[in-house]
């Protein structure tokens, strides 16, 4: 269906995995693919790449996040080219705390880094699709898919509007306070302060 609408208008897709992961997935030609989070885009007459030096400096980053965090069973370490991700999903309750230090150490010691915490909330939308829950106290994903199936579009486009615009809401707000705790001392705070 996508190859067939990419040959009425121009379509992109943009996903927070490596562009090459995504063309590789994805599989259809003539289409413009925005992989890690629109840092790197290629399409037909379309290439751009953001920052010099980045890739670089995360392939570092992430080379400490798997020596120190191999140790710890289940802590998973993954380089996009442009963000390093270390996956705890499968690591024990009682490790988690080692894992969320050691990212944290390891972000200090990259000052053009951070830790970034806006996927929490597709990780809750995908958690509730999986579980299955529904009923008077079920959330947006419960809202999506019951909206497709009904094909009530309206509906549907309100809570990925809503979704859409609370992961901007998280996004901001982590960012502010992100600023409000480092701006005084982080190095790559009071860079941008000068």
């Amino acid at each position: 269906m996508l190859a067939r609408l990419a040959g009425r208008l121009p379509v992109a897709v943009l996903s927070g995995r490596g562009r090459e992961d995504v063309e590789k997935l994805m599989g259809i030609d003539g289409i413009v693919y925005a992989g890690s989070h629109g840092f790197d885009i290629a399409g037909p007459g379309v290439r751009w790449e953001m920052g010099e030096g980045i890739p670089e400096e995360v392939a570092r980053a992430a080379g400490e996040l798997r020596a120190r965090l191999g140790r710890i069973a289940g802590a998973l370490v993954e380089d996009k080219r442009f963000a390093a991700t270390a996956h705890y999903r499968l690591v024990a309750e009682e490790e988690v705390p080692a894992v969320e230090r050691v990212v944290r150490e390891v972000a200090a010691g990259h000052p053009g880094l951070k830790v970034a915490g806006g996927l929490s909330l597709i990780g809750a939308v995908v958690a509730e699709i999986a579980a299955g829950s529904a009923g008077a106290g079920s959330g947006l994903a419960y809202r999506i898919m019951e909206s497709q199936f009904r094909l009530n579009i309206p509906r549907l486009c309100a809570a990925l509007a809503l979704l859409a615009a609370t992961g901007v809401i998280i996004f901001l707000a982590l960012s502010a306070l992100s600023h409000l705790l480092l701006r005084r001392w982080h190095e790559s705070a009071l860079k941008q302060e000068r």
